[in-house]
Order: C-alpha cells, then structure tokens, then sequence
C-alpha cells in the first residue's frame, strides 16, 4: 500500500515520460566484495540523495480483507503432492498447483478484491487451488472463493506500507 505526503502525488511517483532524458537515470554501484548484504542500503541512501520524491517503508492499521473458512463448511482444498509450484489468473478465475493460502490470498485475491487480503484461515500447507469465476466482479470472485469454503471479511490490520514523500 502506498501513501502520499508533504505534496506528493501519485503521478510525482509512476507517472514518467521514457523520451524525455532528463527524467531517466542509471546507477551503478560497485560494493566490496564480502559487504553485498549493504546493496540494498547504499542504494535506497543514493536515490534519497538525488531523487525529488524519497520513500519511507513503516506499517500502518489500515482497511483489509481478511481470509478465513466459512463457518460450518470444511473448505474443499485439495493438499497439493506436486513437485513445483505454479500459478495464474486471468478473468475467468485462479489456478494453482503447490500453492499457500496466504499467497493466493496476497496475489490472487488483493489483485481482484482491490485491497490487501490477508490469510487468517489458519491452514497450513501446500495446496492445488481452481476458481472459476463467472462474472469478474465483487459479486463474482466472493462467489468463487465461497466455492472453495473460504470467506473474506472487511477488517482492518497493520501492514507494511510505503510512504513518499519530499525533502
């Protein structure tokens, strides 16, 4: 999730214009051998130095859905004994092999649901998932998952967001 301050505006971030070369950077940074864990750091510092817009990673409570069975029901998940894990979506439903709840939920259903699900079915393990989605809408992924057992709830979480913001 990402929040905007001090004047940023959603466009100050994604939007850019690839012809105008004024607007495009390259970097490279040349790190000591035995010191690659600090790429990450050194080049978060270096775009915080010379970039407009600066990002700052926090959490924060913020409005969720969140992922649990359906009372009374036993979800109809099959525990998955493939080798490899896959998955994909597109408006006809999600199809995974090898797959966790809670990454289903983030990928899957966040995309759709248009906020962050979270996994609170309390299931662990791998499993093949199949939704068939009728109507790609609200209506139509709720219907879906209620297939599967499982329901979403509106709620609210503290979730790792990003914060941008101008020196």
């Amino acid at each position: 999730q990402e929040f905007y301050e001090g004047g940023v505006t959603e466009a100050d971030v994604n939007s850019h214009d690839a012809n105008d070369k004024r607007s495009l950077y390259c970097i490279d940074i040349l790190v000591s051998p035995g010191k690659e864990d600090s790429l990450y750091s050194i080049l978060r510092q270096y775009l915080n130095n010379y970039l407009p817009v600066q990002a700052r990673p926090g959490k924060k409570l913020i409005p969720v859905y969140v992922l649990k069975q359906k009372p009374g029901t036993t979800p109809a998940l099959t525990p998955s004994s493939a080798e490899t894990s896959s998955m994909g979506f597109s408006g006809r439903g999600y199809t995974g092999t090898k797959v966790l709840l809670k990454d289903f939920a983030a990928d899957y259903l966040s995309n759709e649901l248009g906020l962050p699900v979270v996994d609170e079915t309390g299931l662990a393990g791998y499993y093949d998932i199949k939704t068939n989605v009728e109507q790609r809408d609200h209506a139509g992924i709720l219907k879906s998952i209620d297939a599967l057992g499982l329901v979403v709830e509106k709620s609210e979480r503290e979730m790792p967001v990003i914060t941008y913001y101008k020196k």
